[in-house]
């Protein structure tokens, strides 16, 4: 982990929360927090792909889309190694049209990034892992809604 990296994300990660649909209308749902920190927790305590396959699941018992957080990380890595902020596309209603492609790229964003990356591995569990804990932190600057 990465201090001065991870605070420099804080900013992006908040903008990306709402791009992704983590936050409705200015509220986060708790599931979110605990998701997060989950997360953090099997990265570093296990492997990164799994953990990312595990939480790509959108059907899951979890009350929340743990997808949206893989989405939000990869978007998050993303806009770091290119510098600037993310913008979802340049066609907004595009954005937020939702076809089941749309959908699968979703699950599979971040996923196809670490594979493709694989001989960085070390690199990119960083990367990932500060992404995780920048979304986490930045959560917190959004009204948490209980169920």
């Amino acid at each position: 982990m990465n201090k001065s990296n991870v605070d420099a994300l804080i900013p992006r990660a908040y903008k990306i929360i709402e791009e992704v649909e983590i936050s409705e209308g200015g509220k986060v749902a708790n599931g979110y927090r605990g998701q997060i920190a989950t997360f953090g927790a099997a990265v570093s305590m296990g492997s990164l792909l799994s953990a990312v396959a595990f939480f790509s699941e959108e059907e899951s018992s979890s009350a929340v889309d743990r997808s949206k957080l893989m989405l939000a990380i990869y978007r998050l890595i993303h806009s770091e190694s290119e510098g600037t902020d993310v913008k979802p596309t340049e066609n907004e209603t595009e954005v937020k049209e939702f076809s089941e492609k749309k959908k699968e790229n979703k699950k599979v964003k971040l996923f196809n990034y670490i594979i493709e990356n694989k001989d960085d591995i070390n690199e990119i569990k960083e990367k990932v892992f500060d992404a995780a804990l920048a979304i986490k932190l930045a959560i917190n600057m959004y009204e948490i809604k209980e169920k």
